[in-house]
């Protein structure tokens, strides 16, 4: 099956931004299919905080953002998401989202 590019977006958290509450990317708009986070900065290096934290019963998986990382995970309820606050510097990572539904993305 073809993979279809259904949106991109720039991230950057800072100290007081909004951390991201968990969430399902499905949930959120129905005919995302596989997500992705491409870190663009590195933990400890340039930032605080800021944490990938995938979250279920049986606890949680820490994925700590490194430049050049790429996070790739299906969009549905098994792969439940959040973002811990950053507590200083900047984070940069680009998230993309991809669909299997050919009229609701754009060709890769």
């Amino acid at each position: 099956r073809s993979l279809f590019l259904a949106g991109a977006l720039l991230i950057k958290m800072t100290a007081g931004s909004t951390p991201s509450p968990a969430h399902v990317d499905k949930a959120n708009i129905g005919f995302y299919d596989y997500s992705a986070v491409v870190y663009l900065n590195t933990q400890n290096e340039n930032f605080e905080g800021g944490s990938f934290h995938f979250v279920d019963s049986s606890g949680v998986e820490v994925v700590e953002p490194r430049a050049g990382r790429c996070l790739l995970f299906a969009s549905g309820a098994e792969h439940l998401h959040q973002v811990q606050p950053v507590t200083s510097g900047q984070r940069f990572a680009i998230g993309m989202w991809f669909t299997l539904t050919p009229h609701c993305g754009s060709a890769l």
